[in-house]
């Protein structure tokens, strides 16, 4: 009987090991989940990465990178922002610090730097791990989930448009 439970429990706690990945990406509020323009992923009201596109394609990132409701971060009123040097380090490699808005009232951090936000949506597509870097934050390691339906979905509303 003894023998039994060693390998079971060997099995549970390399489980446990194992990198947590989000459950999905989901059409933020009031998006189309045929054609959102901006998409999110929290997993278990943690870390949460939100990827938005204007109308010209371009994308930006917000991520919110302390426990607590996404979306009710985000209806919160928070006007103070100030400028900090963040580095994107996929699959350990640093590409470098560039300049977001941190706003820390609602603990989250922002980049309309479409060169910033491709990183993390390709990451997400290449199944990358994504830590970001932030001075007096400390590493956030993102949980991309896979790419799935609303991911599709947010790709092909975000091309941009062709030339005529």
């Amino acid at each position: 009987m003894t023998k039994n439970k060693l390998p079971v429990a060997a099995a549970i706690a390399s489980m446990l090991a194992m990198p947590a990945f989000a459950a999905s990406w989901q059409p933020y509020i009031n998006h189309s989940p045929e054609t959102p323009r901006a998409i999110y992923t929290q997993e278990n009201e943690g870390v949460a990465t939100l990827l938005s596109c204007d109308k010209d394609g371009q994308l930006s990132v917000l991520i919110s990178y302390k426990k607590g409701d996404f979306i009710k971060k985000m209806k919160a009123n928070a006007p103070y922002r100030r400028t900090v040097e963040v580095s994107i380090i996929r699959e350990g490699v640093d590409e470098g610090a560039t300049t977001w808005s941190l706003i820390p009232a609602v603990d989250t951090l922002h980049t309309k730097a479409h060169a910033d936000a491709a990183k993390i949506y390709n990451a997400s597509i290449l199944g990358q791990e994504v830590i970001v870097r932030v001075p007096r934050e400390g590493d956030i390691s993102l949980v991309l989930p896979a790419v799935d339906d609303v991911f599709h979905a947010f790709s092909s509303t975000c091309q941009p448009p062709r030339a005529g």
